[in-house]
C-alpha cells in the first residue's frame, strides 16, 4: 500500500499538497534486511522457499528486503570463479548459477511493463522451480519452463550465454564467497541459513520467517501478523483425534501456519479424582507413554525453533 501511495502522490512537487500519511510512510523505519543462503537442489532450502518464503512474501515484503544467496552447500565449489564444471542436466553448481544470475537481474527491476513488479516476479520464478520436484534431475528443461511463465521478457538461449560470460561467473562468484563467509559463522549443515540485519543465522526465521519478521519490524505492522492461538487437547492413541489431525488440523495449518499459534497438548480426558500417576497406571499405561513421547518431542521442535 506505501509503495502504490507514494507512488501516486511522487507526481506532486509540492509536499504540503501531499496528505499526511504519505508523508509519514516516505519517512518510515528502515525494513529489516533479510538474507537466505541456500541450495538450489537442496531439499530444506526448497521446502523453505515454497513454504516460508514465496507464499508470505507480498504480506511482508513491506516489512523487509530478501536477498537470496544460492551459493550451495557445498565446501568446496567446483571453481572459485563462478564457473561450472559439469553443464549437464543434474548440475546443482549451474542450478545455483542459474539463479543466481536471475535473482542479480531482477532484485533490481520494479517492473517489466505490467502489475507485477520484479521483486514479485522473481518470488514466483523462484518458487516454481523449487516446488517442481523433479528440479534437481532435470534443471534446464524446468528452468526453460518457468522462465517462460514469470520472466517472459528473459530468452532461454540468451539466457544460457550469460551463464557461461565473465559476467554470469562474475555474479555466481559473489554468491559463492559470501556463502563460504556465513558458513564460517556458524556450524550448521543444514541449509537454508537465515540471517536478519546481519546478525548470526536465525533458526527461528528458517521455521517461521513471517513471524520472525513481524516481531523484529517496530513500524506499523499488517494484519498478517496477527495471530490467533489455537489449542488442540487430546490422547495420542485417540482415533478420532487421528482423524482429526489428518483430515482437518494438518491441511489447515500448512494454509494458515503464520497465522495460528498451534499448542498441542497431549494428555487425553483427565479425571479430577486421580492423581498423574494413577491415570497412567492399569490399562491406561500405554496410552500415557504415547502421550509423554508426544510431550517431549513437541519440547524438542519447540525448542528448535526458539533458540
Amino acid at each position: 500500500m506505501d509503495k502504490l501511495l507514494n507512488f501516486i502522490f511522487s507526481f506532486s512537487q509540492d509536499a504540503t499538497s501531499k496528505p499526511e500519511y504519505c508523508l509519514s510512510a516516505a519517512t518510515a523505519h528502515e525494513k529489516i534486511k533479510v538474507e537466505v543462503y541456500y541450495d538450489a537442489f537442496d531439499e530444506h532450502s526448497r521446502r523453505f522457499l515454497t513454504t516460508q518464503y514465496a507464499p508470505w512474501y507480498p504480506y511482508f515484503e513491506e516489512m523487509a528486503t530478501v536477498h537470496l544467496v544460492p551459493g550451495g552447500n557445498i565446501k568446496d565449489p567446483e571453481h572459485t570463479d563462478g564457473t561450472c564444471v559439469s553443464l549437464n542436466k543434474t548440475s546443482a553448481c549451474m542450478a545455483n548459477k542459474l539463479q543466481s544470475v536471475i535473482i542479480e537481474k531482477y532484485s533490481k527491476i520494479n517492473d517489466v511493463g505490467d502489475s507485477i513488479d520484479g521483486s514479485l516476479r522473481l518470488t514466483l520464478f523462484i518458487d516454481c522451480l523449487s516446488s517442481n520436484g523433479n528440479f534437481s534431475k532435470d534443471w534446464y528443461t524446468i528452468g526453460e519452463d518457468c522462465l517462460g511463465q514469470w520472466l517472459p521478457d528473459e530468452k532461454w538461449f540468451d539466457l544460457q550465454i550469460h551463464l557461461s560470460s565473465p559476467a554470469g561467473n562474475e555474479v555466481f562468484k559473489a554468491a559463492i564467497e559470501a556463502t563460504k563467509a556465513i558458513r564460517g559463522e556458524t556450524d550448521l549443515k543444514v541449509m537454508p541459513w537465515v540471517t536478519l540485519d546481519g546478525a548470526k543465522h536465525s533458526q527461528r526465521a528458517t521455521g517461521d520467517l513471517m513471524q520472525t519478521v513481524c516481531q523484529k519490524f517496530t513500524d506499523e505492522k499488517p494484519v498478517e501478523c496477527t495471530t490467533t492461538t489455537l489449542e488442540v487437547f487430546y490422547s495420542a492413541l485417540d482415533a478420532p483425534f487421528s482423524k482429526f489431525f489428518k483430515g482437518q488440523l494438518l491441511p489447515m495449518f500448512n494454509k494458515l501456519r503464520e497465522r495460528v499459534n498451534l499448542q498441542l497438548i497431549p494428555f487425553g480426558v483427565p479425571h479430577a479424582q486421580q492423581t498423574l500417576e494413577q491415570e497412567c497406571a492399569g490399562k491406561q499405561e500405554e496410552t500415557c507413554l504415547h502421550n509423554r513421547i508426544h510431550v517431549s518431542r513437541i519440547l524438542v521442535v519447540v525448542a528448535a525453533v526458539l533458540y
